[in-house]
């Protein structure tokens, strides 16, 4: 399992730098959003079920995955998130709580406004009643996967001792769900009640995949 997952980050890696590779880099990451419309698009001509579903929903993977490389290079984040860190490429890729605040605030909040309008566009379209969702629960569900996406890159990277990398995620892991545990316990107005608790229950199910993975790889690499 974790071989597929490092597969599939080198492979974003790849993707990214031969976006980039030039001062074309943007219309490059344009043509592949227009490509994977294009298969959205097909896909309701389609009369095969399976198929249909596949170029659907591999259409939309296409356009978040290009979406989130272009938010990492050009995506201005404040200071006080980017650290000492020269770029955002740098910050992301520090195993550290600074990485992994900006990871589920400012860039997961930025790529859900953005794929949130393009989703929309496509469950009116094509009258998909089952994807209708409202914003703020469509953000806490990006926040969730942006959280076990940056678990699973930083336990998987290459280069770095396997053993400390997961015992530091192990440590990182409690004291989430421990701040998240605690937070939800000291909520006393409504306002509170309503707008975060909802939000600390959707980390709080990430929380639980990532436990599940770090145990996992454990093993693998013991």
């Amino acid at each position: 399992m974790f071989d597929h997952i490092n597969r599939f980050f080198n492979a974003l890696k790849s993707l990214y730098s031969k976006m980039f590779e030039s001062t074309l880099g943007i219309k490059h990451a344009v043509f592949i959003i227009i490509i994977a419309m294009l298969m959205v698009a097909f896909s309701i001509k389609v009369p095969i079920d399976i198929l249909n579903k596949l170029l659907f929903f591999g259409g939309l993977a296409f356009i978040y995955l290009t979406m989130l490389l272009c938010f990492i290079k050009y995506k201005n984040v404040h200071k006080v998130l980017l650290g000492k860190h020269k770029n955002n490429e740098e910050l992301l890729t520090a195993f550290s709580h600074r990485s992994y605040i900006a990871s589920i605030t400012s860039f997961s909040f930025t790529l859900s406004l953005f794929t949130y309008g393009i989703l929309m566009i496509f469950v009116s379209i094509f009258n998909i009643s089952e994807l209708k969702i409202d914003l703020v629960n469509y953000i806490m569900i990006m926040s969730s996967i942006v959280t076990v996406v940056w678990f699973l890159f930083h336990l998987t990277k290459e280069g770095v001792d396997k053993k400390k990398q997961a015992k530091k995620a192990k440590v990182y892991l409690r004291l989430y769900t421990a701040i998240a545990t605690t937070v939800s316990l000291a909520f006393i107005w409504a306002f509170f009640e309503q707008s975060l608790k909802p939000f600390i229950t959707y980390l709080a199910v990430s929380y639980a995949w990532v436990s599940f993975f770090i145990e996992a790889y454990e093993e693998k690499i013991q």
